[in-house]
């Protein structure tokens, strides 16, 4: 099973590409989608959802997890 792991942010998000392999796991990609502090909030929102479009695209994964935001 090949999974997509996703860590939000508005200004960086994280993601990574898993697979199970031969008695574990096997790290297939990873990266970020960065965006900019100056842009207004719904510019920096299509410019994350283009990149990890992009990620499920290539990747194909078969389930995709995300982490929790948390606010403080």
């Amino acid at each position: 099973m090949r999974v997509l792991g996703i860590d939000p942010g508005s200004l960086i998000t994280g993601f990574g590409v898993v697979e199970d392999a031969a008695g574990g796991l096997c790290a297939l990609a990873w990266g970020t989608v960065r965006t900019s502090s100056s842009q207004p909030l719904p510019v920096r929102l299509q410019h994350i959802y283009d990149g990890l479009s992009e990620a499920l695209h290539t990747w194909q994964p078969e389930a995709v997890a995300v982490e929790r935001c948390v606010f403080r």
